[in-house]
């Protein structure tokens, strides 16, 4: 082999070429970015950018120099347009072509629209890349009225943003409660009320219909319409509904597409020669059970390191307990498992008074579903549990007197 070709820009992309170098393999790689930035953490986007407390160059992966000293080289500004499987080559927008003896499919997801009318307006802003966290901080100036349009967890935390900026701010949540899929109800009440406490305005069960122009026209958005006929006022609006897998390149190169390009837990496609990792990738998780698309720092992270070795034939299966976290305000927010539904649910400490953990039990004692609130210290030793299967009780889970690890099969506890 003497050629890797990485699709993808982000977190999966740059973690997947850095491991490529790290494993020893000694050949060609190239890492494609639609960007003209080179790879950055998203995550900053949203916080510490999105706040002003840190420059763009924060978010920053890895810099130049150091795609330079591992004779990786970045293609920054170009598309994939199509992949010639039998010939082994991808096509790029600029008409260049590049070969490849193993493809990585990195290409991540794109902000889901509402297709409603004015969305194209001036001032509507999607979170996505590190130049909408620039634009949409310019936006956040003190008094200004921002509309933020759904209540996951992108939308809490620009709401939590343009507060410390000085905005009104309302989010429009179309379901019964913000973060409703991915957090116990109650826990997502007690999160509304501290956004509610700090003076966002919350309307659950919204409809919006579209958005409108100001009258000095200049072409930006003034106007929230909600179906019940109301007008909003909106300086910026902030549309956060959601995301979708940038499956196009793959679906084109006729491999296998379900919610997601489908991979095997070694992280291929249904071409051997072609892998995938990070948010655009359907998996099979043997620790939940089930196949599953993620939307989170950790799974582009580490599935791109396994998807990277598995390209230098070391046969590496991926499995984790899947992990995100969430900071809004004083207020640090981690989650683990993906539930369907959170089973019987038990209280360590006093999550919903601001500290302590959260903990799903399954049918059979296992723990499917965790979060921790300002309780990071507990989050490993509950990973852990969730990886080895360990039934515990709902009492021994419950008192903090009783060490986590403790509960642990005596083999393995420390």
């Amino acid at each position: 082999m003497n050629a890797m070709l990485v699709i993808g820009g982000g977190q999966a992309g740059a973690r997947a070429v850095r491991t490529l170098r790290s494993e020893g393999y000694a050949g060609r790689v190239t890492l494609v970015c639609e960007e003209a930035h080179v790879p950055y953490d998203r995550p900053p986007l949203s916080k510490e950018i999105l706040l002003g407390e840190q420059s763009a160059a924060y978010a920053s992966i890895e810099d130049k120099a150091f795609y330079e000293a591992q004779r990786i080289e970045v293609l920054t500004s170009q598309r994939a347009l199509a992949v010639d499987r039998p010939g082994r080559r991808v096509e790029l927008a600029s008409g260049l072509t590049l070969s490849y003896d193993r493809l990585l499919l990195a290409t991540g997801s794109r902000p889901r629209k509402t297709c409603l009318p004015g969305e194209g307006l001036k001032g509507v802003h999607v979170l996505r890349s590190l130049d909408d966290s620039l634009a949409l901080r310019d936006s956040l100036q003190p008094g200004a009225n921002v509309v933020i349009v759904g209540g996951g967890f992108i939308g809490m935390e620009v709401a939590a943003a343009a507060v410390r900026h000085g905005c009104v701010t309302t989010v429009l949540e179309a379901g019964p409660c913000i973060l409703g899929r991915a957090l116990p109800r109650e826990v997502a009440q007690w999160l509304a009320k501290a956004h509610e406490d700090r003076g966002v305005k919350i309307e659950v069960d919204a409809r919006i219909v579209g958005f409108e122009a100001r009258t000095d026209n200049l072409g930006r958005v003034g106007v929230v319409h909600l179906a019940d006929g109301r007008r909003l006022q909106a300086d910026a609006v902030v549309i956060g509904i959601g995301i979708v897998p940038n499956v196009e390149l793959a679906e084109q190169s006729g491999l296998a597409i379900d919610n997601g390009i489908v991979v095997d837990d070694q992280c291929r496609t249904s071409d051997p020669l072609i892998f995938a990792a990070g948010d655009v990738t359907n998996h099979p998780n043997r620790l939940i059970g089930r196949r599953v698309r993620l939307e989170s720092w950790k799974n582009a992270e580490s599935q791109a390191v396994v998807a990277a070795r598995n390209m230098v034939n070391l046969g590496v299966p991926y499995a984790e307990v899947p992990w995100f976290w969430s900071d809004q305000y004083e207020h640090n927010v981690q989650a683990l498992g993906a539930p369907v539904g959170w089973g019987r649910l038990v209280m360590r400490g006093t999550p919903l008074q601001g500290k302590g953990c959260v903990i799903s039990l399954a049918p059979e004692g296992t723990i499917d579903g965790v979060v921790s609130i300002n309780s990071a210290r507990d989050v490993r030793p509950l990973r852990e549990l969730m990886e080895r299967g360990v039934v515990a009780s709902a009492d021994q889970l419950a008192d903090t007197s009783v060490p986590l690890r403790s509960l642990m099969p005596t083999a393995v506890a420390c």
